[in-house]
């Protein structure tokens, strides 16, 4: 396991702790390059998901904290 501090967001960011992620039967064919409803994710990509989570820290004038 690997632990380190996380920075404090800067002006326009936000700091959102992850409660739930979507991990979705679909995205194990988006790891194959072929032909598909959904493009294939490249080497180094990263893979899209739906999450729920919790602004924890805003920077950001349009979204406040919890």
């Amino acid at each position: 396991m690997f632990e380190s501090p996380l920075p404090a967001p800067r002006v326009g960011e936000i700091l959102v702790r992850l409660l739930y992620v979507s991990v979705d039967p679909y995205m194990r064919g988006r790891k194959n390059d072929v032909k598909s409803y959904a493009p294939p994710v490249g080497i180094g990509e990263v893979m899209g998901a739906g999450g729920v989570g919790v602004v924890m820290v805003s920077q950001h004038p349009q979204i406040q904290a919890r």
